[in-house]
């Protein structure tokens, strides 16, 4: 057999180096990567995948239900998870496979649960008596002798009014039973008195009066929005074996004094530091190109090897094939090659030999790749014949440009004629320029292959990706977007659609917190699921800061006992940490107390954040204001540690009553009179004391006092009595009027 070295040189030197691209890659492995969901479309995290084979872990899903393993090619992966279907899927070379579970169906026998209701709230009270965010309601309810008797029940229904939100809040019943009427009810009902609701609430009259009976009550119940203005009630009805023979209602305390009006307060909101709570990057599957060229001999379907460019093509093509197959994150997708023949000859024979360059060069680099490869490749293959406006366009990027024109010339020229237009070039002068310089430039066969990899993506393609379907961010992809968000609009935005999302995203929840925390519209359910012993300080920081905004101080506190001692720095100073005001804690025995306290630290704060030495200069006010109200003095307390003998408070453990609580305007009628419900006794003519929120203290006489029935009266002997006072047109509504003792 007759070898033509010459020829085969270059092809021997491609497949040498292509049998290196198939070498130990029939057991290749790759990368897979997926998204594991329920029926819903709900992430499922925590799910198995297995090697079907042996049954062997070899990777467990996210929190995203998001998952990333090597695997064989021709491989398979099962899934399994509690409550779902175990499901087994083939790779067939895919490097996304995303899986939905179907739930498991687990038949359970026919179940009856009777439920019993108990009082599990925490009733609240209306006798001015607010501890922290419970309202404690105490009253005494006389029965005539005349109304009871052992043949009648009595119900009573106390509650608590939200005026703000017109929503009434149940407390505790009571249900007085005479003796008589409760032994019937167990024999109407069979002895089963659980069957009446109201049986956890009876009391059985046991004794007699000649005045009657008197029910205490005593409840307390949970408040949230102490910025609201509440109304106690109580609503009664007694009853016999037939039918309701009395009903009423009325309210026992109107107009709750919301002493918070004083206390306002701005926080500074902190976001995240440690970086255990940063999402961390996810590879996607993106597509690249690469491309090669290669030239022909002429007239010929074989490389040109006196051509060095072709030797570092071959090359070039080998590393980067070899490199994407062996790559378990890359996969080769496309292999497209054109072969290209110089226009120099008739246009059919050169067609016919671009057509076998192609086809040649494609079975030689195919039959070098992994037959897995191959089995998923998508192969196209094209042959064109060159024209002379591309031999023209080589000439005027070789800056030859009278050349060219010239053989644009002849291109027009000939037109109508094309099969003409060769044989009048080759008879021109510089046609063996043309031929041994630019035709050969034009004789190739050109490679394009896709392969797909997985990298991260950059905030150009996550951007892109977000406008194209946001849903197909990652949890990392989305925190790129809140990160470089241009304004905190977009950046409130991005928070919680990631939040919508992935519903247990620290990083966004936090950072939502902190940007309504910012505008000053802190919502304490974005932060309720996170919080916990082990969520972090900053995090603990803000939902504390959002409940204080909503009134929920008992939780707020809550909350903050979950911080660590050794998130909080010694030396750290309140005043200059962001926070610029403080809500007081403390017994809230009246109004007064909580307004003189409150409003005595609101403008001890901001004395302090105008000018430093105007706070000190105020300090015997301070100490005078909270003197006044409260036997404890004007003290830093606890804040900075446990206080020394010389700094606790010794000297003094009796109220010291430097004022005395008359009431608050609840309203100012149009002749300027305040309408007050007395809580002291006062007179006309005396001299009290009108308190306004910016510290000022209003002395004014009592000009004149009128009932309700608007009868002019001397005093009002009688707490709780409704007044309007005429005290000069000075008061303004929620005013605190108090009387000085000094």
């Amino acid at each position: 057999m007759k070898i033509n070295l010459k020829r085969d040189r270059l092809t021997g030197i491609l497949l040498v180096a292509m049998m290196f691209v198939g070498m130990n890659v029939s057991a290749q492995r790759i990368r897979v990567q997926g998204h594991i969901t329920n029926p819903q479309g709900k992430s499922v995290p925590n799910v198995n995948v297995l090697n079907p084979v042996n049954d062997e872990r070899i990777e467990m899903s996210d929190e995203d239900g998001r998952y990333s393993v090597l695997v064989e090619k021709n491989g398979s992966l099962k899934f399994t998870c509690v409550g779902y279907e175990d499901k087994t899927v083939k790779v067939a070379g895919k490097q996304i496979l995303n899986v939905v579970l179907k739930d498991a169906v687990i038949e359970l026998d026919e179940v009856t649960i009777t439920s019993k209701v108990k009082d599990k709230v925490i009733p609240e009270p209306t006798d001015i008596e607010i501890k922290g965010n419970y309202f404690h309601l105490k009253t005494r309810v006389p029965v005539p002798k005349e109304m009871f008797n052992s043949h009648r029940r009595l119900v009573l229904q106390p509650s608590i009014y939200d005026v703000t939100l017109k929503k009434r809040l149940l407390m505790r019943p009571v249900v007085f039973d005479g003796d008589t009427y409760n032994t019937t009810q167990n024999r109407m009902y069979d002895y089963d008195m659980d069957k009446d609701p109201l049986h956890d609430y009876i009391r059985v009259k046991t004794t007699s009066s000649r005045k009657g009976d008197i029910i205490a009550y005593h409840d307390s119940i949970y408040i949230e929005y102490l910025q609201h203005d509440y109304r106690a009630d109580v609503h009664l009805a007694m009853e016999n074996y037939r039918n309701i023979i009395y009903r009423d209602s009325f309210s026992i305390a109107r107009g709750t004094v919301n002493p918070l009006r004083f206390l306002e307060y701005k926080f500074s909101a902190f976001s995240l530091t440690d970086e255990k709570y940063l999402p961390k990057p996810v590879m996607q599957l993106r597509d690249t190109k690469g491309e090669v060229n290669l030239t022909f001999l002429v007239g010929k379907a074989d490389l040109d090897d006196k051509n060095p460019q072709n030797q570092v093509e071959l090359n070039r093509l080998n590393q980067e094939l070899r490199g994407i197959e062996t790559n378990p994150d890359a996969s080769l997708k496309s292999f497209h090659i054109t072969g290209v023949a110089s226009p120099d000859g008739s246009y059919a024979t050169n067609l016919r030999l671009a057509k076998l360059r192609t086809d040649k060069a494609l079975e030689r680099i195919l039959a070098q790749l992994d037959p897995e490869t191959r089995k998923l490749l998508e192969v196209k293959s094209d042959a064109s014949v060159a024209s002379w406006k591309e031999v023209a366009e080589l000439l005027k990027k070789n800056s030859k440009p009278e050349l060219a024109k010239e053989v644009e010339d002849l291109i027009k020229q000939y037109a109508a004629t094309p099969y003409r237009l060769n044989g009048v070039l080759k008879s021109k002068p510089f046609y063996k320029e043309l031929a041994a310089t630019y035709l050969p430039k034009l004789r190739k066969v050109q490679y394009t292959y896709g392969y797909s990899i997985f990298r991260s993506l950059t905030d150009d393609e996550i951007r892109e990706l977000y406008r194209k379907n946001p849903k197909q961010l990652t949890r990392f992809e989305y925190y790129r977007m809140i990160t470089t968000a241009k304004t905190p609009d977009e950046r409130e935005k991005y928070c919680r659609e990631a939040l919508e999302l992935y519903d247990n995203f620290t990083y966004a929840a936090n950072e939502l917190a902190v940007a309504t925390i910012q505008k000053d519209t802190p919502d304490s359910r974005i932060l309720e699921p996170f919080v916990s012993k082990s969520a972090p300080a900053e995090l603990l920081s803000n939902q504390a800061i959002a409940l204080l905004h909503e009134g929920k101080y008992t939780k707020a506190d809550s909350v903050l006992t979950l911080v660590p001692e050794e998130a909080v720095s010694e030396d750290f100073d309140i005043l200059t940490s962001g926070i610029d005001s403080l809500k007081i804690e403390g017994r809230m025995k009246t109004a007064l107390y909580v307004a003189t306290v409150a409003r005595t630290y609101r403008k001890a704060i901001d004395d302090y954040l105008e000018d430093p030495a105007k706070y000190q200069a105020n300090m015997s006010w301070y100490q005078e204001q909270i003197a006044g109200c409260t036997y404890r003095k004007f003290t830093t307390g606890f804040f900075y540690g446990k206080p020394s003998e010389e700094a606790q408070i010794y000297d003094n453990n009796t109220y010291e009553k430097g004022y005395t609580y008359l009431g608050f305007a609840e309203a100012v009628d149009e002749r300027g009179y305040v309408q007050i419900t007395q809580r002291n006794k006062f007179t006309v003519g005396e001299m009290i004391e009108i308190m306004k929120p910016d510290g000022t203290n209003l002395l004014v006489p009592v000009k004149a006092i009128y009932d309700e029935e608007g009868n002019s009266v001397e005093s009002a002997p009688h707490p709780q009595q409704k007044l309007f006072v005429d005290l000069g047109g000075e008061a303004e509504v929620y005013d605190i009027l108090r009387r000085s003792e000094a």
